[in-house]
């Protein structure tokens, strides 16, 4: 958004007093909106729908307008200026990927940058939190971002701006309004050329900061109207990287013609992504668990208050919800249970039934006050034929083969969860020897390397816990240089970075064996090792690409929903003279019922995608873990220590020894020994259902009252 004074140089001095920071008021009880496009652009194509329009209106009509791209799920990111400016009603608008149609989403929150300097307009940044799933509700994926973005802005001398401030009207050379969302492609001044500039233009009364950058050309920038919107980089394989955020430029018509001259102010987003990381992942967490936290969750608090306080924390690694204990115990745990998942839709059902019951009655009398109509007769009809209607839709067949389909792939999924420690116990025999012991290390930090690489690409906890590649690099899988050739070898070929290491691996050992320290014997059984540790990946990748079909969720879906939609008349009272039936306080079976089958779907819903953030969801973190140190302890510390040398021990003595289990010692045994005498067979075994059959006179067995043996 850069604009300057059309009046210029008088101006221009003073022109820190006046910065503009390019979001326009508007009122919204206006003919219409008054909206500001790029200048110099052309309309954008489709691809671009993690582009929003930030729109804010007050209660007087009065608002602003800004741009917005989406970085999360539910989260967007702007210019902190915009938010600041943010009125009672905020609300952003995208286009979805399947029709190109706008949508219209709340903005729920606004978190500006806790250093934002309005003066200098340092730190110009803030995220927004709307209140719907961007991704499972409307398919809109996030825009890419990078860590480290001075190789990019090293090769690429020029970049694309998006948004919706003024155009330029090349006929009349008139800034007029667009209907449609435009771009252009800017030049990207360099740092202390923009510094040099901007220093100039102000009398040093403005100073750009290395979070900033300038872009920039006569009839090519942006204008008010676009602060928050993105400027991009197109890398060759097509890829859009938004490298800043729309922050300011000079005032007046000249520094909106030419930015060339007066170079537009961008906040460098590269440098605020670990910022962003920490609201995102801790705001999320805190917003998800205050949503649980209902009038219904708070009765279910108290009620199991003093379970709840006796369950003492485990001190296991965290997997899946583990349990044990007794039976009533499990029926009161909460996270990870049947009650976390369904209360929801039960308090919401119960509010429909009760609301039918309560109302019914006052609905009759006031309009069918002498039963003239029949309206109750109609009623009764209905409900019973309702009721009827429950036991004509197959529920436990629809629900049994979904969940049963589900369940199996969930396992499956897990079963591609190749563990590192078959492959390394074949590559210390194959590459056995002290001088081998670097090439082990690196490999084996390569095969972690390549979980780590693709289930980031598969998994929210392992994405929130290496958001960029940077953050590889600080746990240690990944050097400087590797992250160079990396970035160098995705770049034409997405995609393939994760079996980067693996490749590296193969290079490796066929490096140790042209050396002569490794042995030929087992070259065989380590490719094999190797090509199903890449066959894992390859196939958990296809699970996460293909998805059960749409049509199984929907069929279980619309049995399950409706069954209790019928349910709700089905199962009304009509005996209201029955006053000591229970359905006519509370419908103690149908709740059961919702409890068994909305529960039953809600297994297959929550194990749709185990890679999440649910409960049950497997923790691929704690198992990367448990990788690394299982694989550096093998190739290291195992293979390098001798095992121990031979001693005699009691096993090998005992084909000599006969009367190592004497009778007089055949106490000893329930002590952890083993039997290994010559007779030891020929003893039964002493089980709990076993009596052991005395030897009997010939004469009492004729006799059956006296004694009595059993075996059975």
């Amino acid at each position: 958004m850069n604009s300057k004074c059309s009046l210029v140089l008088p101006l221009l001095l003073h022109l820190v007093n006046s910065l503009n920071f390019c979001e326009n008021s508007y009122s919204a009880s206006a003919s219409s909106i008054f909206s500001f496009r790029i200048v110099g652009g052309v309309p954008v194509d489709n691809g671009v729908n993690w582009m929003a329009k930030l729109i804010s209106v007050g209660e007087d009509g009065e608002g602003i307008l800004c741009g917005a791209t989406v970085v999360d799920d539910f989260w967007l990111v702007t210019a902190a200026h915009c938010a600041l400016q943010m009125k009672t009603r905020s609300y952003v608008t995208l286009r979805k990927p399947s029709n190109n149609r706008e949508t219209t989403i709340t903005v729920r929150e606004a978190y500006v940058h806790p250093k934002y300097n309005n003066q200098s307009a340092d730190n110009d940044i803030a995220l927004l939190k709307v209140s719907s799933d961007l991704f499972r509700k409307y398919g809109i994926r996030p825009v890419c971002l990078v860590e480290d973005d001075s190789r990019l802005l090293k090769k690429y001398k020029n970049g694309l701006v998006i948004g919706y401030g003024l155009t330029l009207d090349a006929d009349s050379s008139s800034l007029r309004n667009s209907d449609t969302l435009q771009n252009t492609t800017v030049p990207i001044i360099p740092g202390p050329e923009c510094v040099r500039t901007w220093r100039i233009l102000s009398l040093r009364s403005v100073a750009i900061t290395a979070n900033q950058l300038c872009a920039g050309a006569y009839l090519h920038g942006t204008a008010p109207g676009d602060s928050g919107g993105p400027l991009l980089i197109r890398k060759s394989n097509g890829e859009y990287v938004q490298v800043g955020i729309t922050s300011y430029g000079a005032d007046g018509l000249d520094g909106i013609v030419d930015q060339g001259k007066f170079p537009g102010v961008y906040t460098r987003i590269s440098k605020y992504i670990p910022w962003m990381q920490r609201v995102i992942s801790n705001l999320s967490s805190t917003t998800a668990a205050a949503n649980f936290f209902t009038p219904l969750h708070l009765i279910l608090l108290i009620s199991t208050a003093f379970w709840i306080l006796r369950l003492q924390p485990s001190t296991q690694p965290k997997m899946t919800i583990s349990y044990s204990g007794n039976f009533f115990r499990l029926l009161l745990r909460w996270k990870g249970s049947i009650w976390r998942s369904v209360w929801r839709e039960l308090f919401l059902f119960l509010i429909l039934f009760y609301s039918i019951r309560f109302t019914s009655p006052y609905f009759f009398d006031w309009a069918d006050p002498n039963d003239t109509k029949g309206y109750r007769k109609i009623y009764k009809v209905m409900c019973n034929e309702f009721h009827e209607y429950t036991k004509m839709i197959p529920l436990t067949f629809l629900l049994g083969f979904y969940v049963s389909n589900v369940v199996s792939r969930w396992w499956r999924q897990f079963e591609c969860l190749k563990w590192p420690e078959d492959f390394l116990s074949v590559l210390c025999l194959l590459l056995p020897s002290k001088e081998s012991r670097p090439a082990r290390h690196q490999i084996a930090r390569y095969m972690n390397l390549t979980s780590a690489l693709a289930w980031r690409d598969v998994s929210t906890k392992i994405r929130l816990r290496f958001p960029c590649l940077r953050n590889i690099i600080d746990a240690g899988l990944l050097t400087e240089r590797e992250y160079d050739k990396l970035q160098d070898i995705n770049e034409p070929s997405p995609g393939i970075r994760w079996l980067t290491p693996l490749h590296w691996v193969q290079q490796l050992i066929d490096a140790e064996m042209a050396a002569g320290r490794g042995s030929v014997n087992y070259i065989s059984v380590a490719m094999n090792e190797l090509k199903a540790f890449r066959v894992s990946f390859r196939r958990l990748y296809c699970h996460d690409w293909v998805c059960v079909p749409l049509v199984y969720t929907q069929v279980a879906a619309l049995a399950t929903y409706s069954y209790f939609f019928f349910c709700l008349f089905g199962r009304q009272d009509l005996n209201s003279e029955d006053f000591y039936s229970l359905d006519a306080f509370f419908p103690l079976f149908t709740v059961v019922q919702f409890l068994f089958f909305v529960g039953w779907f809600k297994v297959g819903q929550d194990l749709m995608r185990p890679f999440g953030l649910d409960d049950d969801d497997f923790e691929l973190s704690y198992i990367l873990d448990r990788n690394i140190v299982t694989s550096f302890t093998i190739v290291d510390s195992l293979q390098d220590d001798e095992p121990p040398e031979f001693e005699e021990d009691v096993f090998w003595k005992h084909h000599n020894e006969q009367h190592l289990y004497a009778p007089k010692v055949a106490s000893s045994l329930k002590w952890g020994r083993i039997d290994l005498s010559r007779n030891a067979h020929k003893h039964p075994p002493k089980l709990h259902t076993y009596l052991e059959m005395k030897d009997q006179d010939p004469e009492e067995y004729k006799n059956r009252k006296k004694n009595k043996f059993i075996a059975w």
